[in-house]
C-alpha cells in the first residue's frame, strides 16, 4: 500500500470511528427552582443522571441562558465524591493557580511550571521558569507574579506560555505568599511582614509601603483588607487603605497558620495540624474563632458557595459544606500523597501535589448554591452545558425563579373604643426591606364606615364612635410593590 493509501485509510478509519460516538443526549430534565429572597440556596445536579455521555466526566459549564456569566450571588462548583480524572507527575509542586485553561504551579527551586489543562485527562507541560525557590504566584492579564524567597518578587510576561519573559523585580528577604490587586502587589516576605509595591511600571515595581510583621507567610487581600498568615503567629488583619502606611489592626490565635481565604465576614484559615479554622471578621480588630474541622496538615483552602476545598499535606484532599460556620462537616475527600495547594475552577479541583505533581479531580455532581437579595427578584433562566472527551456538547435549560417575601403582620389585639380615638397600630415587618402601603377596609371588603378614617404614614385609626354602634371588624393591609400584600 502506497503512503497516500494508507494515509488515506487511516483517516477514513479515524472518521469513521469518530462518527460511531454518540453525541451526548439529554436523559432528565432539570425541574424549575423557586427560593424566597434573602434565603441560602443550593441545588445538586447529578451530571450522569440528566445526561448521557460517552468517555470520562465531561467538562461543565453553567451560565445564563444568554450564555452570560452566572450573577455574582450564584456560583457552581463540584460535589462528591472527588474523583481523579487526570494528572502530571513532576514532584514538588507546592502552589496553585489556574486561569484561562492553564494551570501555573510553583515548584520551590524548581521555579514555575505551566500546564495546558484543556484536556483535564491529559495535562500538558508547555513553559517553565526557573527561579530561586517559588512560593507563590498571582497572575493579573498576561503577567505572572511570583514570590521567590529570597529571590524576591519576580515579574514575567506569559503572552507566550511556552517562553515566559522576566520583565521586573524587586530584592525583599523572604517572599513567600503574593496577592496582586490592580496596579499593586502585597506581599507577605517572612520576617519581612507585609510589603506594598507599584508595578503600574512591571519593569521597575516600587517598594511604597510596609507593615512590621513576623513569619510572614500567605496573603489575600479583600477591598481594603490584607489577611495575613504568620505561621504560629496566626492570622494577622492590615489596614491597606493607604498604601504607604499599612496598619495592623486585629489578629487571632492559630496553631500553624499556612493559608487563608476570605468571603463575606468569614476568614477560613488552613492552620496545619490545627485543621480548618474559621472566623468572624465583621470587626477587623477583634477576629472572632467560629468553628473548624480536625486535619492533620492543612496547608491550601479555597472556597467556592457553601464548600471549602482543602489541601492537607497529611490528610489529603477534602471537601467541607461550611454553609453552617460553627459546624463544618466533611462531605467528601480523596487521599493522595501530599498536597499543598488547591485551585477550583466550575466542576474541577486542581491539587499541587508535593509528591505527585499536578492532580485534576472533578465530580457527576455539582453544585449551583448562593443568596439572593431582593434586588434579584424574578426569574433567571439558565443554561447547563457539558462537552464530553470528544468536544461535543449537550445543554439544557432551566430557570431559577426567586420569589418575593410578603410583609408579615404583627398580632394586633381587639380594641374597644368610646367617644373619640386615635390608635396607632403596630409596624409590619418585610424580610425584604421594602417600604411598605397601607389601606384599611372592613373585613368585607366594603370601605371604612364615615366616623373612622385611616392615615396610612402613620397607620393611625381615629374617629369619634356615634352614640349607636355594633362591632366593626377592620382589615389592615400592607402592600410591598412587588406582589405581596399581607
Amino acid at each position: 500500500m502506497t503512503p497516500e493509501a494508507l494515509s488515506a485509510a487511516l483517516t477514513t478509519t479515524a472518521l469513521f470511528g469518530r462518527r460511531l460516538l454518540s453525541a451526548p443526549t439529554i436523559t432528565n430534565s432539570v425541574a424549575n427552582q423557586s427560593i424566597f429572597a434573602n434565603a441560602p440556596f443550593s441545588l445538586q445536579v447529578n451530571i450522569s443522571e440528566v445526561f448521557s455521555y460517552s468517555g470520562s466526566l465531561p467538562d461543565v459549564l453553567v451560565t445564563q441562558a444568554d450564555e452570560t456569566p452566572l450573577p455574582d450571588w450564584l456560583t457552581f462548583t463540584m460535589s462528591t465524591p472527588p474523583v481523579l480524572v487526570g494528572s502530571l507527575v513532576i514532584p514538588g509542586a507546592n502552589v496553585i493557580t489556574v486561569v484561562d485553561n492553564h494551570a501555573y504551579v510553583a515548584y520551590g527551586y524548581r521555579g514555575l511550571k505551566i500546564f495546558n489543562v484543556s484536556n483535564k485527562a491529559s495535562p500538558i507541560l508547555v513553559g517553565s521558569i526557573a527561579t530561586t525557590k517559588a512560593q507563590d504566584i498571582s497572575l493579573i492579564g498576561n503577567y505572572a507574579y511570583l514570590a521567590d524567597t529570597n529571590g524576591g518578587l519576580k515579574i514575567f510576561d506569559v503572552t507566550n506560555k511556552a517562553s515566559p519573559i522576566l520583565v521586573g523585580s524587586a530584592v525583599t528577604i523572604n517572599a513567600c505568599g503574593i496577592t496582586v490587586i490592580g496596579n499593586y502587589a502585597y506581599l507577605a516576605d517572612g520576617v519581612g511582614g507585609l510589603k506594598i509595591f507599584d508595578v503600574n511600571n512591571k519593569t521597575s515595581p516600587i517598594l511604597i509601603g510596609r507593615a512590621a510583621t513576623e513569619g510572614a507567610c500567605g496573603i489575600t487581600v479583600v477591598g481594603n483588607y490584607a489577611y495575613m498568615t504568620n505561621y504560629n503567629l496566626g492570622l494577622k488583619i492590615i489596614d491597606v487603605s493607604n498604601k504607604t502606611n499599612p496598619i495592623l489592626l486585629g489578629s487571632a490565635v492559630t496553631q500553624y497558620a499556612l493559608g487563608v481565604a476570605v468571603v463575606g465576614n468569614y476568614a477560613y484559615v488552613a492552620d496545619g495540624g490545627g485543621g480548618l479554622k474559621i472566623f468572624d471578621v465583621s470587626n477587623k480588630a477583634s477576629p472572632i474563632f467560629v468553628g473548624s474541622v480536625v486535619t492533620r496538615g492543612a496547608s491550601g483552602v479555597t472556597i467556592v458557595g457553601n464548600y471549602a476545598y482543602l489541601a492537607d499535606y497529611r490528610d489529603g484532599f477534602k471537601i467541607i459544606d461550611v454553609s453552617n460556620k460553627t459546624s463544618p462537616i466533611f462531605v467528601g475527600s480523596a487521599v493522595i500523597g501530599n498536597p499543598q495547594d488547591v485551585a477550583v475552577v466550575g466542576n474541577y479541583a486542581y491539587l499541587a501535589d508535593g509528591y505527585s505533581g499536578l492532580e485534576i479531580f472533578s465530580s457527576e455532581k455539582t453544585v449551583l448554591s448562593g443568596t439572593p437579595s431582593p434586588l434579584n427578584r424574578g426569574i433567571l433562566p439558565l443554561k447547563l452545558t457539558i462537552t464530553d472527551t470528544f468536544d461535543q456538547t449537550a445543554s439544557l435549560y432551566f430557570s431559577i425563579i426567586v420569589l418575593n417575601n410578603p410583609p408579615v403582620a404583627p398580632t394586633i389585639e381587639p380594641k374597644t373604643v368610646h367617644h373619640a380615638f386615635h390608635w396607632t397600630l403596630s409596624e409590619f415587618s418585610d424580610t425584604d426591606g421594602d417600604a411598605l402601603i397601607y389601606s384599611a377596609t372592613l373585613t368585607d371588603g366594603s370601605s371604612l364606615p364615615s366616623w373612622v378614617s385611616f392615615d396610612s404614614a402613620t397607620r393611625a385609626l381615629s374617629g369619634v364612635v356615634p352614640p349607636v354602634v355594633t362591632v366593626r371588624e377592620i382589615e389592615i393591609l400592607a402592600d410591598d410593590s412587588h406582589g405581596g400584600i399581607t
